[in-house]
């Protein structure tokens, strides 16, 4: 390589070989190509196993370390390259990332809704908070770290970032909470967003995608969204303007009171059992993960403000993601048979059964082209899809139950055992109400 340079110069260097790089020891740093920085990675990743926080910090947490390391050690002291020697680069560098892992408690802010009921909201390791609650939440957090800047000789820098981010956070309503536990920074702002968005998706199941779709986490700090149109035509010159807030509005005083009823808190209770699962990324939880990815394919569903051909294969997907094991033919048939006997009632077995290959059809045709996402039939599908997708969901965790959301093994091949005994058992009962009925 370094003949390479030499010869040519860096105008030749393949263009994948110009980015990962190793600190010189006199400042700078040398090209040492991709095969080596993918070595680098792999030693990085074998530095945070065996610290114990594999999936808490970055590889670069590690990597950085490591590279330091491996010049100061083996290129500076003129170490000898052996196994003994390398372990100890790894075992620092893990050492050194592990120091960068702490518990941190995030508040992302959110809109939700106009209304300030009710003044917490807690789902799984979330909690949304009204205004009023963030605030007292946060005072004596503030006091305490403005002393402490006060006391290390003033807040300097501080007082723009902390004026900065005050401001950004007065154009919301609703903020979540999450304690992230043992992370490094990059990691742990990831898995607190990850978590907050998991609740907002469970949040569209608990409230209907139709009565939650204005419902975002962060965003622009717009507290009112004015929009212009301009148009020509034979009578000159028009004009529009639309002003829209943000968050769902239509929640009055009051609504929190339905939060209490039984079925609700039941699903509150499900929701908190799988999301458990989303600040631990070393749980295997199976069955609460597959939801979770479920209810994020709803979710964006939801979100999904521009097109309604993507709601449809985002709400399908998320059915698919639910109910689907590794099955690769007859699929329609699979995926309508199981949802019916997850969720059809009485005398409802066979309209689920159509309607859910209704949408997978309507789905099938969008995503392989047969269809345009300007049919008319898809503004028409879109709800019956995201009707279908908030049972299915909801059913399906009633049918996990908590017991089943904490198995830290449950493979496919189960699950789709689990599922032919229950469309097994729905056929059996259909047939004897047939027999009565005749």
């Amino acid at each position: 390589m370094l003949d390479l340079v030499r010869e040519s110069g860096l105008k030749s260097f393949p263009k994948e070989d110009m980015w990962d790089q190793l600190p010189a020891p006199g400042g700078g740093h040398w090209l040492c190509g991709r095969a080596a920085g993918e070595r680098l990675d792999r030693l990085a990743s074998e530095a945070l196993r065996r610290a114990g926080i594999e999936g808490r910090a970055q590889l670069s947490t590690a990597r950085r370390p490591i590279e330091r390391l491996l010049v100061e050690r083996f290129v500076t002291q003129g170490r000898p390259i052996d196994r003994k020697q390398v372990d100890r680069v790894i075992a620092a560098a893990g050492s050194w990332a592990r120091s960068k892992c702490v518990d941190c408690i995030h508040f992302l802010p959110c809109h939700l809704m106009h209304s300030q009921q009710p003044q917490e909201l807690k789902l799984g390791p979330v909690t949304f908070r009204n205004r009023s609650s963030f605030a007292e939440r946060i005072r004596c957090a503030l006091r305490a770290e403005k002393a402490n800047a006060l006391a290390r000789g003033g807040l300097g820098r501080e007082r723009k970032f902390w004026l900065d981010s005050i401001s950004y956070y007065k154009a919301f309503k609703w903020f979540a909470e999450v304690l992230v536990p043992v992370s490094d920074e990059k990691t742990s702002a990831k898995m607190a967003r990850r978590a907050v968005t998991s609740a907002l998706d469970c949040l569209h199941l608990l409230l209907g995608a139709s009565h939650s779709d204005e419902m975002e986490v962060g965003g622009p700090r717009i507290t009112r969204d004015r929009r212009g149109t301009l148009t020509f035509s034979n009578e000159g010159l028009g004009a529009s303007i639309s002003i829209a807030g943000r968050g769902q509005v239509g929640y009055r005083d009051g609504w929190a009171d339905a939060l209490e009823r039984e079925d609700v808190t039941q699903l509150l209770g499900l929701f908190d059992v799988a999301m458990e699962a989303t600040i631990e990324p070393g749980a295997g939880r199976p069955l609460s993960r597959r939801f979770l990815d479920a209810a994020h394919w709803f979710g964006e569903a939801v979100r999904e403000q521009n097109s309604p051909a993507a709601k449809i294969v985002k709400f399908v997907t998320a059915l698919e993601r639910m109910v689907m094991t590794d099955e690769r033919e007859d699929i329609a048939n699979t995926i309508s048979t199981r949802i019916a006997a997850l969720c059809a009632g009485v005398g409802e077995h066979q309209k689920w059964v159509d309607d859910v290959r209704e949408v997978y059809d309507l789905r099938s045709k969008l995503v392989h082209g047969s269809m345009s996402p300007t049919d008319p039939r898809v503004r028409q599908g879109v709800w019956k899809c995201a009707r279908i997708a908030e049972q299915t969901l909801s059913m399906a965790l009633h049918w996990f139950r908590p017991e089943g959301l904490r198995f830290e093994d449950f493979s496919n091949k189960r699950l789709a055992k689990n599922f032919e005994v229950l469309v097994a058992h729905r056929d059996e009962w259909e047939r004897k109400m047939a027999e009565r009925e005749a």
